[in-house]
C-alpha cells in the first residue's frame, strides 16, 4: 500500500508449498516473510504489512481462515466451525482492524462478512441471493469492489465503503465486466469486458 514494496509467492523452496517473499521496490531485494510448511493457501496482507490471511482447505466445500502475525509468528483460526462451511479471505479493512471474508455459513450462497480481528465478531457486509465471489477495497479505501456470481454470470459492483450504497458506473459496455482496478486517487479505473461475441477487451 505504501508503494515501497510488493509481495511474491513462489514454490521454489519446496514445490509442494508456496512461500511469501517481500520485495523492496528500490533494488528488488527480497526477504522471506512466511515459510509455508503446512500447505495452506496464501491470502491478502494487511496495509501495515503485519498481518497475513491464510486458508486451510479441508474439502472443496469446507475451509477455515487463519490470521498469521508476520511480526510475532503467531497464527490463530478466525473461522472455527462445525460442519461444512466454505470460508475465504478477501481483503483487510483499510484501518487494519478487520478482515473481509466470504462465507456460506448458514446460507445457500456465499456472503461477504467483516471479521473484527480483536473480538472475532462477524458483521454482514453484502448478502445477496447470489454468491459473492470476491471483494477488495480501492487504494484510497473509499470504495469497495465486489464480484458476484449472478446465475453463473460474474458481475462487478462498486459500493461506497462507508455507507455500502452502490455506486453506479455510467457508460460501461454491455456484457461481462471483470477485473476492475481503480487508480490510487479513484479518478479512473480499468477493466476487461466481452459481450460473448469476441474475446475480452481491455
Amino acid at each position: 500500500h505504501d508503494r515501497t514494496s510488493f509481495f511474491v509467492s513462489t514454490n521454489e523452496r519446496d514445490e509442494r508449498f508456496f512461500d511469501l517473499y517481500a520485495h523492496v521496490v528500490d533494488g528488488y531485494r527480497r526477504t522471506l516473510v512466511y515459510r509455508n510448511t503446512e500447505g495452506v493457501l496464501l491470502g491478502p496482507v494487511s496495509r501495515d504489512k503485519r498481518q497475513l490471511a491464510l486458508v486451510k482447505p479441508y474439502t472443496t466445500s469446507d475451509a477455515d481462515v487463519f490470521l498469521h502475525d508476520l511480526t510475532t509468528g503467531a497464527t490463530r483460526n478466525l473461522t472455527a466451525h462445525q460442519g461444512s462451511v466454505n470460508n475465504a479471505p478477501q481483503d483487510f479493512t483499510p484501518d487494519g482492524a478487520g478482515l473481509l471474508v466470504t462465507s456460506d455459513e448458514g446460507r445457500e450462497f456465499a456472503a461477504l462478512l467483516r471479521l473484527d480481528l480483536a473480538s472475532g465478531a462477524k458483521t454482514p457486509v453484502l448478502a445477496p441471493d447470489w454468491d459473492v465471489a470476491g471483494a477488495s477495497y480501492t487504494h484510497s479505501g473509499r470504495y469497495l469492489i465486489a464480484w458476484l456470481n449472478e446465475d453463473a454470470k460474474y458481475v462487478t459492483r462498486v459500493y461506497d465503503a462507508a455507507s455500502l450504497a452502490e455506486v453506479v458506473q455510467p457508460g460501461l459496455p454491455a456484457g461481462l465486466v471483470r477485473g476492475m482496478r481503480f487508480s490510487d486517487d479513484d479518478s479512473a479505473f480499468v477493466f476487461s469486458s466481452t459481450d460473448g461475441s469476441v474475446p475480452e477487451e481491455l
